[in-house]
């Protein structure tokens, strides 16, 4: 698997308007980069056709990818990659939410969506990360779900960066 680059706050994946921005300067004018800001790369030099995902630290030269599209390059490179995963925004994991009608004495949504948690299975009440999968179900037990999360989970980059904050 790749190595995330170093800047890597993985919840933070830069929108489209901020990967094309990063083509600023870009030195290879005759490669589009649409296809490579749609793909989810960045430029990260214009004077090369390096480009990478900072979610995921796949790089790519775009100048040698020979008519294969930036996105389906990316995917069969690293399938995993977060920036596939929808979950990867509050606004998807708040909506798995949207039928839960929970229980009494259940965790806050607004706790759960913001230590990256989404509902996998309607009516079931089972929970997961988005981003290191870790998944529970026993809700009613749980006091603090940012603490459960930092405990059965610590290297969990978009925890340890809610945490942080």
């Amino acid at each position: 698997m790749n190595q995330p680059l170093e800047h890597d706050p993985i919840f933070e994946i830069p929108n489209d308007c901020q990967r094309e921005a990063s083509f600023r300067g870009w030195s290879y004018m005759h490669i589009p980069i649409e296809p490579l800001v749609g793909g989810g790369f960045t430029c990260i030099n214009p004077n090369t056709s390096t480009v990478a995902c900072t979610a995921c630290g796949l790089q790519a030269d775009a100048a040698r990818l020979n008519g294969t599209s930036p996105y389906d390059f990316h995917v069969q490179r690293s399938p995993g990659c977060l920036f596939f995963n929808p979950f990867r925004h509050e606004s998807n994991r708040r909506q798995s939410f949207l039928y839960w009608s929970g229980y009494s004495g259940a965790l806050d949504i607004d706790d759960l969506v913001a230590a990256g948690f989404y509902l996998t299975e309607f009516g079931q009440g089972n929970i997961q990360c988005f981003c290191c999968g870790i998944s529970s179900s026993s809700l009613s037990q749980i006091v603090d779900i940012r603490q459960q999360h930092t405990q059965l989970s610590p290297h969990c980059v978009f925890i340890r960066n809610v945490l942080s904050q």
